[in-house]
């Protein structure tokens, strides 16, 4: 159903000059929902670490534009693994707080009736192989987590240059005025 959903939001997000997704609240996924994800993102086969992008994700690719990762201390797992691939290969960026540092894959394993245990078998690595697993995303815009949507809107104004309409560009530079006023 996610996967479904997340085709259907793509094509509805394919004809915007730039994006802004918000992981702040965030707080763990699914790795092959991640893959899928970032997918989206890339040229088919095109490396993300330690794995390559889908040959077929199902809608359009979001090629070309600026994309924006806004995070937070709250934020874990899956999609600080999709922030940490898009801003180490610069496809976006992350603007907000540091992220908690912990993307291992985890299985639940029940205990008892009342008790279960989640355990890592996975480790997160870098392109260059170091393992990752404990280690916050660092934004390339630090901000407060309640401000980094007006940061990434700011910049999404400013950096997103793929309109050709002369009234689109004149109301994208008018709301830039007025924000930073």
């Amino acid at each position: 159903m996610a996967g479904g959903n997340l085709l259907h939001a793509m094509f509805l997000l394919s004809n915007t000059d730039a994006l802004i997704v918000d992981f702040r609240q965030c707080g763990g996924g699914d790795a092959a929902m991640a893959s899928l994800f970032l997918s989206y993102f890339y040229e088919a086969g095109a490396p993300l670490g330690g794995e390559s992008a889908l040959s077929y994700v199902g809608g359009p690719r979001y090629l070309g534009k600026p994309v924006y990762i806004l995070v937070s201390h709250q934020q874990y797992s899956a999609p600080e693994a999709v922030a940490r691939v898009m801003q180490s290969t610069k496809r976006a960026s992350v603007v907000g707080e540091a992220t908690r540092g912990r993307t291992n894959v985890t299985t639940p394993f029940a205990i008892d009736s009342n008790f279960s245990i989640s355990v890592p078998y996975t480790r997160t690595t870098s392109p260059e192989g170091v393992d990752v697993s404990r280690t916050a995303v660092l934004p390339d815009v630090a901000t407060a987590a309640d401000q980094a949507f007006t940061g990434a809107y700011r910049a999404a104004l400013r950096d997103a240059n793929v309109s050709t309409d002369s009234e689109i560009m004149e109301e994208r530079k008018a709301q830039l005025e007025r924000m930073t006023k």
